[in-house]
């Protein structure tokens, strides 16, 4: 039987045997992981009690989006009461670290990628706008780069993932990451899916300028003024 003290480098999670880490955060780490089929995927593997029903409302949010530009769940395993979320590996990174390795989309992507990233992920936002669902942090970090074979074609597209803070409610809390925060949230009046549409736009803004639209704002209050 898997233990939370099984979480590292070889170690398993039920039938999932743990290969390298991918990233650690403060509820736990990312591991890339095989399953008996012989498949790599990647599991979260938590390590604070308090987080497991977010990480429980992720999943049910994750699994009801399910679309092919949205991380895809694979399973969810129990180890200790902590749930250990198991979905499909995106082995080339997130947006973010693109942009970081390549020294700005400018430089480093053609303007014909950002329009299929445009397109594409646009797909999912309206599966998840017509499931009343709000991501509440679109962003580079959170879009992942997955492979994608088809006809022996081997191709990148991005992906939607960590819906940790992901509602169907009009909760006000003040949740996100404040560069891409739609001016109804900063000023805690309302959720709804719109507010991924304009940190949806504030994204796009960064991968053709390399910054955020109103990079210039120093606070959460001047960023409210804007």
């Amino acid at each position: 039987m898997s233990s939370s003290s099984s979480f590292v480098e070889g170690g398993s999670v039920g039938k999932y045997r743990l290969l390298k880490v991918l990233g650690n955060g403060q509820y736990g780490v990312v591991f890339s992981c095989l399953e008996p089929a012989g498949s790599e995927c990647a599991i979260k593997c938590l390590s604070r009690p308090g987080s497991a029903e977010e990480v429980r409302n992720e999943v049910r949010l994750l699994q009801d989006c399910r679309h092919p530009a949205v991380v895809r769940v694979v399973d969810c395993v129990d180890v200790d009461g902590l749930p250990c979320v198991v979905m499909e590996l995106c082995p080339h990174g997130t947006l973010e670290t693109i942009m970081r390795t390549q020294g700005g989309p400018r430089r480093g992507a053609a303007e014909a990628d950002i329009r299929f990233i445009a397109a594409y992920l646009a797909l999912a936002l309206c599966r998840m706008r017509a499931l009343g669902v709000t991501h509440r942090d679109i962003k580079p970090a959170n879009v992942f780069i997955a492979e994608q074979s088809r006809n022996g074609i081997v191709s990148h597209v991005p992906k939607i993932g960590d819906f940790g803070f992901a509602t169907r409610s009009a909760d006000r809390t003040f949740l996100g990451t404040p560069y891409y925060m739609a001016p109804e949230i900063l000023g805690a009046v309302s959720c709804a899916p719109s507010a991924d549409v304009w940190s949806f736009g504030c994204m796009l803004y960064e991968l053709f300028y390399t910054y955020t639209p109103f990079h210039s704002a120093q606070t959460h209050i001047q960023l409210a003024e804007l």
